[in-house]
């Protein structure tokens, strides 16, 4: 019995294996069920197992690499205030130097927000799609339909077309 749960870790983790290595489920398939000498069942057994084993960890690295970007970002966005601080108490330095440094130093706060924001899956990326050879991915008389999720339900064109404004119209 030991020596069965041996030789199945020993399975999934080569399956794991090759799950990073990038093959596809049929190549894992034919080379474990010829080197192993087990059915497909007993492979794709072995694939869930692999899957859930690599998000687990994935998932332990990805909330220790994401905890140590949002200390990093953290520490910037303490020091750039600290800064800032600084550069507003210096009786040294001319209104336009202080409004040079303050420009830099405010720039690069917004920036370090912007990473914490992005860290936290605030912000989105956009993306802009296109079908092939860059025509239109939508056509353009696509139909939506609006799904009400509130108490205040769209029921007719009349208060669809006072939200959107007759956006896209041709004036008919």
């Amino acid at each position: 019995m030991a020596k069965h749960n041996v030789d199945t870790v020993r399975r999934v983790n080569m399956v794991a294996h090759y799950l990073v290595q990038g093959y596809t489920r049929k190549e894992i398939k034919d080379s474990c069920t010829a080197t192993w000498n087990c059915t497909p069942k007993t492979v794709d057994n072995y694939i869930r197992s692999a899957y859930g084993q690599l998000k687990e960890s994935l998932s332990e690295n990805l909330e220790e690499q994401m905890g140590w970007h949002r200390s990093v970002r953290l520490r910037m966005f303490r020091e750039r205030l600290s800064f800032r601080a600084k550069v507003l108490k210096d009786a040294s330095m001319s209104t336009y130097e202080k409004s040079l440094a303050l420009t830099r130093v405010d720039k690069s706060i917004d920036n370090v927000i912007s990473d914490m924001a992005r860290l936290d899956g605030l912000y989105v990326e956009r993306t802009e799609l296109t079908g092939a050879n860059g025509a239109a991915l939508f056509p353009e008389n696509m139909t939506i339909n609006f799904v009400s999720s509130g108490n205040n339900p769209f029921t007719s064109e009349e208060q669809i077309e006072k939200i959107i404004g007759n956006h896209g119209s041709d004036g008919a």
